[in-house]
């Protein structure tokens, strides 16, 4: 996975989700197409199997757009990023994108499943079946291999892609590894936000005096 500017919060959260490294190179649904899912305003916990270490993301409706959402790390960790959410078929999907540090952008998508109003499945590519499609030319990406594992890019046009993975939807994406998020309880709210480190004030300067040399 590439270096995000928002990491390390922001990009665990979609490595949770994805067997292997798999980005897109647009969103599923552009600005203009999504839908805003009101459901996923709030602030939702993922707790890591076999640990006690957890996650708590906020999602808030974007300032100065009426359909994008954006999501924020609340664990002491700085970083937000833009969120799309479309309802394709029978299935929610969400697109999030992520700069490096070269302002490279490229982007994360997930499908989602409200189990109820306080608790969300997601379910990330299967990463081994989409390289397989991109190799079998199904679908347009590029694979590439280093020594520990193969970083997938999906260069597909979104409204085939979407297509694609309604069609396709059970061998697109993976039913074993799911991601399960529950909406944050007020007393982790508060734990987390005791962690968050307080803003840096600036340097107090004296009166009448400047600071330059």
């Amino acid at each position: 996975m590439k270096t995000s500017i928002w990491t390390p919060a922001l990009v665990a959260f979609f490595a949770i989700f994805s067997s292997g490294c798999v980005e897109f190179t647009k969103p599923l649904s552009s600005e203009k197409d999504s839908v805003v899912d009101t459901r996923l305003i709030g602030v939702w916990e993922y707790t890591k199997d076999g640990t006690k270490e957890s996650e708590l993301i906020k999602v808030q409706p974007k300032a100065g757009s009426k359909t994008i959402l954006e999501i924020t790390s609340m664990s002491g960790k700085e970083g937000s990023a833009p969120v799309h959410t479309k309802k394709f078929g029978k299935h929610d999907y969400l697109s999030v994108m992520d700069t490096d540090k070269k302002g490279k952008t490229t982007w994360f998508i997930a499908e989602y499943e409200f189990l109820d109003k306080d608790s969300i499945r997601m379910r990330g590519p299967e990463s081994d079946r989409i390289k397989e499609l991109i190799q079998e030319k199904k679908i347009a990406g590029v694979v590439e291999k280093d020594d520990y594992f193969d970083y997938i890019q999906i260069t597909e046009d979104p409204a085939k892609l979407a297509a694609f993975f309604e069609k396709h939807f059970h061998e697109c994406f993976d039913h074993e590894e799911t991601s399960l998020f529950k909406r944050a309880t007020p007393e982790a709210i508060n734990k987390a936000a005791e962690k968050k480190p307080a803003a840096k004030k600036p340097a107090a300067t004296t009166p009448g005096k400047s600071s330059k040399k």
